[in-house]
C-alpha cells in the first residue's frame, strides 16, 4: 500500500484534507494489523536520515538565522512516525536485559496539612471532598485542587503542596489563581488571602496564572527573590542556585526575598519584566513560551534543543542521571515527546534521530554512537 508523495508532504504541513486523513489512517492500520507492523525499516531509516542531513546542514551554515519552520513541523512529525513503529515493535520483542525507568505514577505529590499529616493527591478522585479542620479540600473534573472555606479574617492557615520525581500537581487558589507545580517542586499558601495582600512561597518550579486584584498585590517568594504580581502568567525555575523566572503574559517585578509569610511586604522591586523577558540574574527574552512550560502541558519540547540539554530535562523528571559520549552533546533535536513515556520509550525515539545506543545501569544512562 502506497500513498503519493504530495500527500505526505501536506500532511507534514498540516494541509491535508479530511479524506486524505482517512488515507493516512488506513496506511497505519495496514501495517499494523495487516502486516503484524513488518514495516520495511530501511525505508523509515532513510526517510530520518534524509531529514537529518537537512537539519545538520542548517546548523552547519555560518550566517545566523531563524530554522525553517518546515524542518521542525517535519521533524515532530517524523519523531511521532518513528516512534509508532518504535513502540510497537519494542511490544512484540523480547524484554531485554537492561531495565527500564517507568513513567511517572500518581503517589508522586501530596498536600501537607497544617498538623504536618500529608495526603496522597492520587486518593482524591475527581469529585471527592476531603473534610479538614474547618475547611474542605476537593479535586474538580480538569484534575486541580479546590479549597472550600470561610477563613477569611481569621488567623491564617497554611497548605503545602509538594512533589516528588515525575510528580506535579495543580492547585487552585482562594481567589481564584491558578498554580502548576513541576516535579521535586514544593509550594506553601493561604487556604485564604488576607484582605491587603496575597502571598505564596515555593521551591523548584511552578507556573502561575494570576487573577487581578489591584487591591491585593499578590507575592510569590522563592530561592533568593521575591515577585510582584499584577494579574499575569509566568513560570519561576528555583531548582538552580539562580531562580529564573520568565514572563509570558501581564507584568512582573522582581526584588530580593526580604520576609516570611505574613509579614508585610515593605521592599522595592527595581527589576521589571514585559512578557517575552526572562531574569535570571540579568534580563533576557526568548521566544519560545512553550518550552518553558512543557512541562505544565504534559510534553517534553525539545525543539533546538541539544543532546545535553535534553538529557538534563529526561534527568530531572525520571530521577536518572546521563553519561553522554563527548561528540554527541551538541547534536540537536526538533520535537515534541509525551512525558507519560518511559525512558526507554523516549530514549527509543531520539535514537531513531540522532543514531545512538544506550545502556541503563540502575539510574544511570551511557549514551554512545552505534558502532557501523
Amino acid at each position: 500500500m502506497k500513498i503519493n508523495k504530495d500527500i505526505w508532504n501536506r500532511y507534514l504541513h498540516g494541509q491535508t484534507s479530511a479524506s486524505e486523513n482517512e488515507l493516512i489512517d488506513a496506511w497505519f492500520d495496514y501495517y499494523t494489523k495487516e502486516t503484524n507492523a513488518k514495516t520495511k525499516q530501511e525505508e523509515v531509516d532513510e526517510v530520518v536520515s534524509k531529514l537529518d542531513e537537512k537539519i545538520l546542514k542548517q546548523l552547519e551554515e555560518p550566517k545566523v538565522r531563524r530554522f525553517n519552520t518546515w524542518y521542525l513541523t517535519a521533524a515532530a512529525s517524523i519523531l511521532l512516525l518513528v516512534g509508532f513503529f518504535t513502540i510497537y515493535k519494542l511490544d512484540k520483542q523480547d524484554t531485554p536485559v537492561d531495565q527500564d525507568i517507568l513513567p511517572p505514577s500518581g503517589a508522586n505529590a501530596v498536600i501537607v496539612l497544617e498538623d504536618n499529616s500529608e495526603v496522597e493527591l492520587s486518593k482524591i478522585k475527581e469529585g471527592d471532598t476531603l473534610k479538614a479542620n474547618g475547611y474542605l479540600i476537593s479535586k474538580n473534573t480538569s484534575g486541580e485542587i479546590i479549597y472550600i472555606t470561610d477563613q477569611a479574617g481569621n488567623a491564617p492557615i497554611y497548605n503545602t503542596i509538594r512533589t516528588k520525581g515525575a510528580g506535579t500537581a495543580n492547585v487552585v487558589l482562594a481567589d481564584g489563581s491558578h498554580i502548576w507545580i513541576n516535579s521535586k517542586s514544593e509550594i506553601r499558601y493561604p487556604i485564604a488571602f488576607a484582605a491587603d495582600q496575597r502571598e505564596v512561597r515555593m521551591e523548584g518550579e511552578a507556573y502561575f496564572e494570576i487573577e487581578k486584584d489591584s487591591k491585593r498585590p499578590f507575592y510569590v517568594r522563592s530561592n533568593g527573590q521575591t515577585i510582584a504580581v499584577l494579574g499575569t502568567k509566568f513560570n519561576v525555575n528555583a531548582k538552580t542556585k539562580r531562580t529564573v523566572t520568565s514572563l509570558l503574559e501581564g507584568r512582573v517585578a522582581i526584588g530580593e526575598f526580604s520576609s516570611e509569610l505574613g509579614e508585610k511586604q515593605k521592599m522595592k522591586f527595581p527589576i521589571q519584566l514585559q512578557p517575552g523577558q526572562g531574569f535570571n540574574g540579568n534580563v533576557f527574552s526568548f521566544d519560545n513560551p512553550e518550552q518553558i512550560v512543557d512541562w505544565k502541558d504534559g510534553y517534553f519540547d525539545f525543539s533546538s534543543m541539544n543532546l545535553e540539554e535534553t538529557c538534563a530535562k529526561l534527568s530531572e523528571w525520571y530521577d536518572v542521571s546521563f553519561s553522554i559520549e563527548e561528540g554527541l552533546k551538541k547534536r540537536r533535536l526538533f520535537g515534541r515527546i509525551s512525558r507519560q513515556k518511559s525512558i526507554k520509550q523516549v530514549l527509543n525515539l531520539i535514537g531513531q534521530v540522532l543514531k545512538i545506543n544506550y545502556t541503563i545501569e540502575e539510574n544511570r544512562i551511557y549514551i554512545d554512537t552505534i558502532q557501523p
